[in-house]
């Protein structure tokens, strides 16, 4: 691995680490001091399990994503934010691409007219694509969660953390065909080459899907906010069971984790792809 790759794996683990935490640990300033307690105890396992975690856990999650983004989607802080979200994931995606794909990162480096290419490709296409991807889907992520809260149970729970994999993957399939339809569009009516274009769809949702090209950046990039969801709900109590998440400020504590795990998984997978 050259010293380059090795600069943007090491940047790219860093910032997701802030992008996947950062949001927990932003949020815990929504929390007042009862909140803390009664989630410490919920985490720690004190008191009524069944009406303290099941309330608390989504509760909590809620008043944190109202903290970092605000209640309403309508609003230029909201989406602000979540343009700033998609092109700092976005960054992590691309350098990951660049990363695995060493003779393509080369390339970039050396050749200006590809560099000018790939950028130009990231800015006209992708860019706007995520904009519109991370946007629903941090829209629904606050809705699902806030569902949750209104109803728990172990039940809802999984229907939940499905049916957010499930909208989000369905958003980024509606993009690609928006995408695709517009590749399709430049040469002229429908005929054998659009039909082609539409053809090759699959090979490039699973060849994206492994960052084999560069769709890989708005195949994945809706699926941060599944991060912050699942970790929280299906990591935070097994987190709490070796004993962290149970202070005074147990959010915290909880994102230091779930950024700090988001990197080291990372900078691994990383490091094995590059070995194969």
């Amino acid at each position: 691995m050259s010293w380059e790759a090795v600069a943007l794996t090491a940047g790219a683990g860093g910032l997701l680490a802030l992008l996947v935490g950062g949001p927990l640990w932003v949020g815990d300033a929504a929390q007042d001091e009862e909140d803390r307690k009664r989630l410490a105890a919920s985490l720690a396992g004190r008191g009524d399990l069944k009406t303290l975690t099941t309330a608390e856990a989504p509760a909590a999650f809620t008043r944190a994503f109202d903290r970092l983004f605000g209640p309403s989607p309508g609003r230029l802080g909201f989406i602000f934010k979540a343009i700033l979200l998609s092109l700092l994931t976005g960054a992590v995606l691309l350098a990951t691409f660049l990363v695995v794909n060493p003779v393509f990162l080369t390339s970039v480096l050396s050749d200006s007219y590809q560099r000018g290419a790939v950028f130009g490709q990231f800015l006209k296409v992708i860019i706007v694509v995520n904009l519109a991807v991370d946007y629903i889907c941090l829209v629904y992520c606050r809705d699902v969660v806030g569902r949750l809260a209104r109803g728990w149970s172990v039940r809802a729970l999984a229907r939940t953390l499905a049916l957010d994999l499930g909208v989000k993957a369905l958003v980024m399939l509606i993009a690609m065909i928006f995408v695709f339809s517009g590749i399709a569009g430049q040469n002229g009516p429908v005929g054998r080459q659009q039909l082609a274009v539409f053809q090759s769809l699959p090979h490039v949702l699973l060849d994206g899907a492994t960052f084999g090209n560069l769709s890989a950046i708005y195949i994945w990039s809706g699926f941060i906010s599944s991060l912050w969801l699942w970790g929280w709900l299906v990591l935070t109590p097994r987190l709490a069971r070796m004993g962290m998440g149970s202070g005074n400020r147990p959010m915290r504590t909880v994102a230091l984790a779930l950024g700090g795990g988001a990197a080291a998984l990372y900078w691994l997978a990383v490091g094995i792809a590059s070995l194969i």
